[in-house]
């Protein structure tokens, strides 16, 4: 399960740099990406890019995320879960 500190353009990211680096570590040794973003982390960027979006299994999010872009995730293949 990974968190990030934005999720826009087709990407995930993070502002620290070794962060970023663990995550794309712990993806590359997972059979199943979780990824743990509340709305207001969408059409947001940082500094490093930690993985696609589309190499994003499960997208579990909030009420306030962005309609459009849950759609895109999900027209991508993404399971979207909101809570």
């Amino acid at each position: 399960m990974l968190s990030c500190c934005g999720l826009s353009d087709g990407q995930v990211t993070a502002h620290d740099l070794g962060d970023a680096e663990v995550k794309r570590a712990m993806r590359a040794t997972a059979s199943r990406t979780v990824l743990v973003a509340d709305g207001a982390k969408f059409a947001r960027s940082a500094t490093a890019v930690v993985c696609a979006t589309s190499e994003v299994d499960v997208l579990v999010t909030d009420s306030s995320a962005q309609a459009d872009t849950v759609a895109g995730l999900r027209g991508g293949g993404v399971e979207v879960l909101p809570v």
